[in-house]
């Protein structure tokens, strides 16, 4: 099941896109896009850290379809490439 879109989430708060991405801006200092990445990049980032993942299938359980988008979007976060996050877990196979 794919989550909600903007559209989907202002239908269900009763308003509509603009006013539901203002007040949201206005609430958490940031644009829901950049809330949701945040957030993913975060999950992605424990899943790295503690378990056995690859970065593909650690991409693609946080909602990311392409590896490449997933490591550049994930070093411009954090200043690493997700594979080396990955190489410090003692865990860690790459298969």
């Amino acid at each position: 099941m794919d989550p909600p879109t903007i559209p989907e989430l202002a239908r269900l708060c009763s308003t509509n896109d603009f006013r539901l991405k203002r007040a949201f801006k206005k609430r958490f200092g940031t644009t829901i896009h950049n809330y949701v990445k945040r957030l993913r990049l975060e999950a992605a980032n424990r899943l790295l850290r503690d378990g056995d993942l690859s970065v593909g299938k650690v991409a693609a359980s946080v909602g990311y379809r392409h590896k490449g988008h997933f490591s550049r979007l994930f070093y411009q976060h954090y200043g690493i490439y997700p594979s080396a996050v990955a190489a410090k877990n003692p865990s860690f196979d790459e298969n």
